[in-house]
């Protein structure tokens, strides 16, 4: 079920502390299945990020149903940045719109969904997440569009903010050490 998000009624208020992203501060919340046949994955509207990874074919030591890897606020992803005017703009906190309602794809098909916070005509923050039809990676790639008078122009990086907290599978922590890796891989 959707979830409103809501800062309040003074639009002088958000505009106050969210300047040219004042529009895209309050929405409802919406979550997009993104399906192989591998991996699900669930990603709101929200900041854009993934609120859950679940893997279809591996189950919960000593318990029944496929392995979550995190779910809800388990993961925190939030890309910050400064305005000419000095606010800070974490992604986390605005509403973006999908191009998709749902992906669900198997064998060799490719596709995606780009999540987009318009802030204006030509004007935007998007993340584009990749899948293909088999197997456990992700593409996440984040796109701006013409944010040039949005971003502090001294600004020459955008701050990655990445927290997750996943789920206990395995039985014993030493079980949980050796079979938990994560592979970031950075580039074009």
């Amino acid at each position: 079920f959707p979830v409103t998000i809501i800062h309040g009624n003074d639009s002088a208020a958000k505009a106050a502390e969210f300047g040219h992203f004042a529009n895209l501060a309050s929405g409802t919340e919406r979550f997009i299945q993104l399906e192989n046949e591998d991996l699900l994955l669930k990603v709101s509207t929200k900041g854009g990020k993934v609120h859950s990874v679940t893997l279809k074919k591996y189950q919960k030591s000593g318990k029944t149903g496929p392995v979550t890897l995190f779910e809800g606020e388990d993961n925190d992803f939030s890309v910050g940045f400064n305005t000419p005017d000095n606010k800070n703009i974490q992604t986390s906190a605005l509403i973006f719109s999908p191009d998709k309602e749902k992906l669900s794809i198997s064998g060799n098909q490719k596709d995606s969904v780009i999540f987009t916070a318009e802030t204006g005509p030509g004007k935007s923050i998007s993340f584009l997440y990749a899948l293909e039809g088999k197997g456990h990676r992700v593409g996440c790639k984040l796109i701006t569009n013409g944010m040039d008078q949005a971003i502090a122009s001294n600004l020459n990086y955008l701050t990655l903010n990445w927290n997750t907290h996943l789920l206990r599978q395995e039985a014993h922590i030493n079980s949980e050490r050796e079979k938990s890796t994560l592979n970031i891989v950075t580039g074009k």
